[in-house]
């Protein structure tokens, strides 16, 4: 049975191919047996020499927006654990954090990331992945860029192994959403 499922092309599909895949996914007969799924939007081998020759993300194509509708059949996979999207055209806020810790409650392995931090301000707050963290006690590794420039209370993290925050602007001294941190 299918469990483990890759999927990695030279640009992000248009949203709507991205959730009939993912539709098709849920529909099929191994979903109660799905649980990775990974997305790579460019092509891993592809981002080298992106970063090398400074590119900038692609993001006028609002067609190729990743929101939680895109994703709303990760809903129908129970078992999923771990979830990786590689992609510019993914851009998580709070809110949506929110949508995918009620979809997949199961996740112990959570990557939402740019390809390469290009510049873009990210739109999740530490208070949204305090959210997270709290809605997903399993979650044990997490890769999200945050806007860390917003101040927040934030509580001891102690389930969470690594926290990868390196692609997340800072406000210069100090850094207000991690000044609670230890």
């Amino acid at each position: 049975h299918l469990s483990e499922i890759q999927l990695c092309a030279a640009q992000d599909p248009p949203s709507t191919f991205l959730h009939a895949f993912l539709t098709a996914l849920s529909r099929s007969p191994s979903r109660d047996m799905i649980s990775s799924i990974r997305l790579s939007f460019p092509l891993p081998s592809s981002i080298p020499l992106m970063r090398s020759l400074c590119a900038i993300p692609p993001l006028d194509e609002p067609e190729r927006l990743i929101t939680f509708e895109t994703l709303a059949p990760l809903t129908d996979l129970p078992e999923l654990i771990e979830l990786e999207i590689v992609s510019f055209y993914l851009l998580p806020d709070d809110p949506f954090l929110r949508l995918l810790s009620t979809a997949c409650p199961l996740l112990q392995d959570l990557r939402l990331i740019p390809p390469y931090n290009a510049g873009l301000i990210p739109r999740a707050t530490l208070d949204g992945v305090l959210d997270l963290l709290e809605a997903l006690p399993e979650l044990t590794y997490l890769s999200l860029p945050i806007d860390a420039t917003r101040p927040s209370v934030v509580p001891a993290l102690t389930s969470l192994a690594p926290l990868s925050i390196s692609s997340s602007p800072f406000s210069s001294p100090p850094f207000p959403a991690l000044s609670n941190i230890q």
